[in-house]
This record gives C-alpha cells, sequence and structure tokens, in this order.
C-alpha cells in the first residue's frame, strides 16, 4: 500500500496520468485544504482528478493524497471509502464536502482483508496520522457521539429499502400535491436514528449544491432530483423529543457541514415556528401528552392548545406536528413507551391507519447479540418464557450474584481504551435522596440514594449527556440518561419493584416499590403499570453492545431468572 501526494492543481494531471495506477487502477483518494476534505474512490484517478478541478466546490482544496495497493479492487476501494466517510467525518480534522447519498454496506469476497477491523485498515489509518490528515485512534472515534449518530453511515439493505421508498413516495406526494405521511418502524438497536439522520442530510444537502451521485444509487436519485426541482425551497424540521439526545444531535450537527442546527427542535418550538414542509420525527413514541408532566408544565401545554385551536386538555404534541406541517415522518417503537406522558400506542393508531408508508426495520444494528438476544429478552418480560439459549461468543450476557463484582468489572472496561462507554443502570426502585442537593456539591458529599451490600451510589447528577459526565463511572444512570444512546457495556441492577409470582408462575411489579413519581402518579390499571416498567427494562437490556451485565435485588425473581443466563 502507498499513499501517493499531489498538489491539488491542473499542474499534476500529468504526473497522475503518467504513474501506473494513475488510469484504469481502482484508488481511494482525499482532497482536502487545513479546513475541509473531499474522500472518494475511482477507477481513473486522472479523469476524477479532472472532474474535481473543474467543480467550484473543490476549488479551494489545495492536497491530493491517492491510496494505492496492488490488491484493490472496485468492492474493496468503495468499503474503504465508506469506512474513510465514517469515521474522518468523526475525527473532526476536517469538515467534509461527500455527500451521505453513497453509502451502502455490502459484502464481498475477502472484505475481512478490508474492513475497519482488519491489519490492513489499521496500517492505512496510521500512516494517514502521520501524514496529520486524522487525529484519534479508531476506537476513541467509534465511542464518540458524533461517529454513532452522524449522518455518514453505510446503510444495510433494510434501511436502503426504506430510503429508497420514503424518497420516491415523498416525491411523488410533493409533486401531486398530495400529503405524505411515513412510518418507519423498529425495536431498539434496529437504526432508526441513523436512518434519520441520514434522510435528514440527504434532503437538506439537495437544498444546499448539486451531489455527486453514485450511479448506482439511480433508483431513488431521480425522485430526489425531481423533488429538489420541484420544491427548492423545501423547509425541513427535525423533531427529538427528549431533551438529553436532542443537545447531543446538536453537537453532532455542529461537526458535519452544511447541516443546520436549527432545524433540530423540540415538539414545543414547532408550536410556535412557521409551517414546514416536512418533519422527521425520531423517537416518536416519546411524543407527549398532556398527563403527569413535570411540575409548572399544564399551563404552558394547555396555552399550546388553545394556540392551535385544540382541545386545551387533549391536544398532543402529536397533533402539534400534524396541525403545523405538510408532510411527517415517524421512527418509532411501541416498546420505548416507558411513562404515562408518553403518547399512547392507541393514540398513535391513527397516524398508523392513515399514513401514506410504513416500514419496519429488522435488522439488529447495536447488540452483537443479534435480533435473537432482543427478542429474547422482550419474550422474557413479557411472560412468554422462551426456551434458554445462548449467543455469539463476542456477546456476554451475564448475572452476578455480587453488586460489588459487577460494579468493578464495569469500571475496568469504561477505563479500557480499547473498550470504554461502559456505565452501571437502574430501574426505579430507590428515592431520588440526592435531587435536594445543592448544584456544585462535590460527589463525595452527595446524599447516598442506592445502597445494596457494601456499595453506595447516588443517581445521575446531570440530565444532559449524562453517558459522558465526568462522574458518570461513579454514578447510577436510569432509563433517562441512556434511551436513544449505546453502551459498550451495560450493567443493569433490577430493582424491587419488579418480581417473580411464583403461583402465577410469571413476573410482576409492585407499585409501591417503583419511585418515578411521574411514572405511576394517575395509574389505576395494573397493566398499563408493567408495561411501563417491563418497557424500561427491555430498553435498558438493549443498550449494550458487547455486553449486558445484570444484579437482580429480588430473591424470587433472582431464582427465575437465573435460567435464562447460560
Amino acid at each position: 500500500m502507498k499513499i501517493k501526494y499531489y498538489k491539488f492543481q491542473e499542474e499534476s494531471i500529468s504526473d497522475i496520468k503518467k504513474d501506473p495506477k494513475g488510469k484504469d487502477w481502482p484508488v481511494v483518494y482525499i482532497i482536502n485544504n487545513k479546513n475541509e476534505a473531499y474522500i472518494g474512490e475511482t477507477i481513473s484517478a486522472y479523469n476524477r482528478t479532472l472532474q474535481h478541478l473543474a467543480n467550484p466546490r473543490r476549488r479551494f482544496l489545495k492536497e491530493l493524497h491517492i491510496i494505492e495497493d496492488d490488491n484493490f479492487n472496485k468492492s474493496a476501494t468503495l468499503d474503504i471509502e465508506s469506512s474513510l466517510i465514517e469515521l474522518m467525518s468523526a475525527d473532526e480534522k476536517f469538515k467534509l464536502q461527500n455527500s451521505n447519498s453513497g453509502l451502502v454496506f455490502h459484502k464481498y469476497n475477502n472484505m475481512h482483508k478490508f474492513s475497519q477491523e482488519s491489519p490492513f485498515f489499521k496500517q492505512l489509518w496510521n500512516m494517514l496520522k502521520q501524514r496529520k490528515l486524522v487525529n484519534k485512534e479508531i476506537e476513541e472515534i467509534k465511542n464518540s457521539d458524533i461517529f454513532k449518530y452522524s449522518p455518514y453511515k453505510s446503510l444495510n439493505s433494510d434501511q436502503i429499502n426504506a430510503r429508497d421508498s420514503i424518497i420516491r413516495k415523498l416525491s411523488d406526494s410533493v409533486v401531486k400535491g398530495e400529503k405524505f405521511m411515513g412510518v418507519v418502524s423498529g425495536v431498539a438497536g434496529t437504526g432508526k436514528t441513523i436512518l434519520a439522520t441520514y434522510l435528514v442530510k440527504l434532503l437538506t444537502d439537495s437544498n444546499f449544491y448539486n451531489l455527486d451521485f453514485n450511479p448506482e444509487d439511480s433508483s431513488y436519485i431521480q425522485s430526489l432530483i425531481e423533488l429538489h426541482n420541484y420544491a427548492p425551497n423545501f423547509k425541513i424540521g427535525y423533531i427529538v423529543p427528549m431533551d438529553s439526545l436532542r443537545s447531543t444531535m446538536k453537537r453532532v450537527f455542529r461537526a458535519i457541514k452544511d447541516l443546520p442546527v436549527k432545524i433540530i427542535m423540540s415538539p414545543k418550538d414547532i408550536v410556535d415556528s412557521e409551517y414546514l414542509d416536512l418533519v422527521i420525527v425520531d423517537e416518536a413514541h416519546r411524543l407527549r401528552r398532556r398527563k403527569n408532566l413535570v411540575s409548572g408544565a399544564f399551563p404552558a401545554f394547555s396555552k399550546a392548545n388553545i394556540k392551535l385551536g385544540l382541545d386545551p386538555n387533549e391536544g398532543t404534541e402529536l397533533d402539534w406536528i400534524l396541525l403545523k406541517s405538510k408532510h411527517q415522518i415517524f421512527f418509532y417503537d411501541r416498546f420505548q413507551i416507558i411513562r404515562p406522558t408518553d403518547i399512547r400506542k392507541e393514540q398513535f393508531k391513527k397516524v398508523l391507519d392513515n399514513c401514506s408508508f410504513e416500514y419496519i426495520l429488522e435488522a439488529q444494528m447495536r447488540s452483537l447479540g443479534g435480533e435473537e438476544f432482543y427478542n429474547y429478552i422482550k419474550d422474557i418480560f413479557t411472560n412468554k418464557n422462551p426456551k434458554p439459549k445462548t449467543f455469539d461468543k463476542n456477546f456476554e450476557f451475564k448475572l452476578f450474584d455480587n453488586i460489588s463484582d459487577m460494579r468493578i468489572d464495569i469500571m475496568e472496561k469504561d477505563k479500557n481504551p480499547d473498550i470504554g462507554l461502559s456505565k452501571m443502570v437502574a430501574g426505579y426502585a430507590w428515592q431520588w435522596k440526592s435531587k435536594k442537593d445543592k448544584k456544585g456539591t462535590p460527589y463525595d458529599k452527595r446524599t447516598v440514594d442506592i445502597r445494596i451490600d457494601n456499595e453506595e451510589f447516588t443517581w445521575n447528577t446531570t440530565p444532559n449527556d449524562w453517558i459522558n459526565s465526568e462522574n458518570s463511572i461513579n454514578e447510577m444512570g436510569c432509563i433517562h440518561t441512556v434511551q436513544g444512546y449505546d453502551l459498550n457495556y451495560i450493567g443493569i441492577v433490577m430493582g424491587n419493584e419488579i418480581s417473580y409470582d411464583k403461583a402465577k408462575n410469571k413476573i410482576v411489579v409492585i407499585k409501591d416499590n417503583y419511585h418515578d413519581i411521574m411514572g405511576k402518579r394517575s395509574i389505576n390499571e395494573y397493566d398499563e403499570l408493567f408495561e411501563y416498567i417491563t418497557n424500561i427494562y427491555i430498553t435498558l437490556f438493549s443498550r449494550g453492545i458487547k455486553g449486558v451485565y445484570v444484579y437482580i435485588c429480588d430473591k424470587n425473581l433472582k431464582d427465575y431468572l437465573k435460567q435464562y443466563f447460560l
């Protein structure tokens, strides 16, 4: 493997043409200046360089680095190009000029030789570091929010099918003057947020400049061009209901060239915004209704309802979105409804009944345990009594008898530079006493919230970006700190709000031991509370990429669940 350097100017063309691999050989290349870069692949560096020199957007780039190897083929260079775009967009050395339209995951012969985990790619990355084209180590990048939520992601076949259908049907609806409402459903880890941010960039890119399209993407590109030509000033909003995830997305968007942060909105923001052509709603299951809101939120909610002509007590954030936009795309998972304030699945049914398009994502992209592990956990918590099973050898599913051992293991993995991003979380079986501590109270002076054997914990001291906060490894997170996020390893403490009834032979919940005040107030139906609590645990169990560690406080539940840890 070689990386050849040229000045990005017409005078370099003859030198590229003379190179044995300058024409009729697959290569990968990087064009850059101090702040921006473009990454590509081609079978003719000579012809492609001529095209880039004629492109006004590349005019200010100064350097050209061509990556050559005797073993390259078209599939390998496409794979390496995608990997470099994914990683370099999150490395933050450069803002990329690339569109994300052609990033697609595909299999090919000997792909293991060129994947991100291969010795070849690691050598390439080190060579790029030596040339000061990248800053960070690969593992550091992969643990970052910018990498996890970047719109520069290679889509799997599931997501590609959804993307193609959405763009075609949306474009067709816009041209015909009809309304479009799409729903993308999928359980945790199936890549809903990845597809949502991908679509946001794809659609906002078409508002800013002509994209470099891969000819293989023609199945949907023509529809995208028609949409752009018919509605050049297409106004888009990206709604993220949860405060913490919304803050994270704003940081991600700031790192991406031409991706406007201002389009990221809370549901409340849309009430006072201009009428939008399209709203993309991530985590739509967390849209709220006017029930069990935090103190002081009821008047503002009623005021918004009245402003939009809705019943002050019955209008929902879903209603706000439908009234303030012409087209909508909702990303939804009914198994992540975790509080009474979350819009009920019965209310969301009116969207499903009237949508123009529904697609269900099925491929598991987060957990190394795969779709099989998620279904296993869901079956356990919905009392379907699945048969015990084992999972991929690279995925750990482990029950701990001693909470100190689990805490030590999680802390060691979090500190390990090759792993990192490992935290402990719990269900709401303990009161939040430390909430009354003065702001800025040192960690060792804070009120203890949770005592289990000889271990003491404080609930998360910040609601936003807790995973990346300084003291998170010493604290206990909750569902609101990790929903929508990934962890490499998660240590889950199951409290006494959930148990096992031997007589009924099923998992049960205990309202008196459940201390989320807003999560149980006004709930009179046992089945509703059971759904919230078990959905919390299903969601927590789905956060771990490489492993899920579990400590169970209730003896009956522990004795019952032991059979499922093989």
